[in-house]
């Protein structure tokens, strides 16, 4: 559902229009055809990894901001979509994004195994590097 919403954001932004958005880890942490659509015509400028308390220390939610920037058609041939592919992470079974895998500074957190009521998941501890009320995304734009 994320991945409809966010890919027909980015189909209706106009050429050079940004899009700024929180979603769940798993939109960067799998395969989709969603995703490989956006690559094809937006610019990926940057990600942070949030930990699993950023909404609170109930939530338990793994989350990322991600920022895209639609590109005009005749300028997409040489989009870089590196962005786009996952790997396998450190847990066994589990993917990750690769853009978080190769950009850990891009982690507000520490990686670690969940087990949640949808099975096991990759999820951010918190370390004390986010601070939700100072919190400044530029450094994590590209």
């Amino acid at each position: 559902m994320t991945d409809y919403f966010l890919l027909k954001g980015i189909e209706n932004l106009q050429d050079n229009g940004l899009s700024l958005q929180i979603v769940s880890h798993n939109f960067l942490d799998k395969d989709s055809e969603a995703k490989k659509q956006i690559a094809e015509q937006a610019e990926f400028l940057g990600a942070v990894r949030l930990p699993n308390t950023a909404f609170g220390a109930d939530t338990g939610v793994t989350t990322d901001i991600v920022a895209f920037r639609k590109v005009p058609e005749s300028e997409r041939e040489n989009l870089d979509k590196s962005w786009a592919q996952v790997q396998d992470s450190d847990y066994e079974g589990l993917k990750v994004s690769s853009y978080f895998a190769n950009n850990p500074n891009r982690v507000l957190g520490e990686f670690v195994e969940e087990s949640t009521q949808f099975g096991k998941q990759l999820g951010v501890k918190d370390t004390g590097k986010f601070d939700a009320d100072n919190f400044d995304f530029t450094p994590y734009m590209i």
